[in-house]
């Protein structure tokens, strides 16, 4: 309710920082999600990202929560997070593994499953 509110207020007084933007998916094919599945930690203690995948559509997890929260592929590396509107950024090594996500100035390292 509290974010409904803060939208209506932002548009009404047309704050663009804070008005929702329009978030076009990037249509690939479902080889291309798998590739972004996975389990991923940063800090210490140890935070744990799990990417996970339902059909075409990705889901993001932290072990802080119980919550999970679905994230859209804008770029061939780039998902945004629908509930909160951060942009996570995968990143690959010479072969075109995916081997960690970025999050800011945060770096969450994929662990090999």
């Amino acid at each position: 309710l509290l974010g409904e509110i803060r939208r209506a207020i932002a548009a009404e007084y047309h704050w663009p920082e804070a008005v929702q933007r329009e978030i076009e998916p990037l249509k690939v094919q479902g080889t291309v999600l798998d590739e972004l599945v996975g389990t991923y930690t940063f800090g210490k203690p140890a935070i744990t990202i799990a990417i996970t995948r339902g059909g075409d559509t990705l889901w993001f997890a932290d072990s802080r929560s119980t919550r999970k929260g679905r994230i859209v592929l804008v770029a061939p590396d780039k998902v945004i997070s629908l509930s909160t509107g951060s942009e996570l950024t995968f990143e690959r090594d010479k072969s075109g593994r995916v081997t960690s996500l970025a999050l800011g100035d945060m770096k969450a390292v994929r662990v090999k499953e």
